[in-house]
């Protein structure tokens, strides 16, 4: 038999260990650590992925700057974007959500430098016609 977990007790734990983590961050740093998110398309899963996000980093004290971006952005002005934002001395993390239809590539190739960069990108198969989550976690230090 498994064993049962209370995950709304547990989510609590993490959040109140994170909120202690990020306290000592400020006392060391003399800042807030930042959390970028960056939204491509309307997805409504996506929207709420990316808002509890927010949320969940305002509870543990991480300061959040969204970007909602269409579409119809390219590739290049994604990466423009998160270039930006890496060179953003608030931000810490990087968050990159695209939803279902929405597709663009981002190799590790593209983002030497990167502090952390997290993307969920819902990728579908030509060949296939099958749809497929990939997710790229990119933690390169300088």
């Amino acid at each position: 038999m498994g064993t049962i977990i209370d995950g709304k007790r547990v989510a609590l734990k993490i959040t109140d260990q994170v909120r202690s983590e990020v306290a000592v961050f400020v006392a060391q740093n003399g800042r807030v650590p930042g959390l970028a998110t960056v939204l491509v398309g309307e997805n409504p899963a996506s929207q709420v992925y990316i808002k509890n996000k927010i949320q969940t980093a305002g509870k543990c004290g991480i300061q959040s700057f969204h970007h909602q971006l269409d579409v119809t952005i390219t590739q290049k002005e994604l990466l423009t974007l998160i270039e930006a934002l890496n060179g953003n001395q608030e931000v810490d993390g990087i968050l990159v959500q695209s939803g279902v239809g929405e597709v663009l590539k981002i190799t590790e190739r593209k983002l030497k430098g990167i502090k952390v960069l997290w993307c969920f990108i819902q990728m579908e198969t030509t060949t296939l016609r099958v749809k497929e989550w990939e997710m790229i976690f990119v933690l390169l230090m300088e």
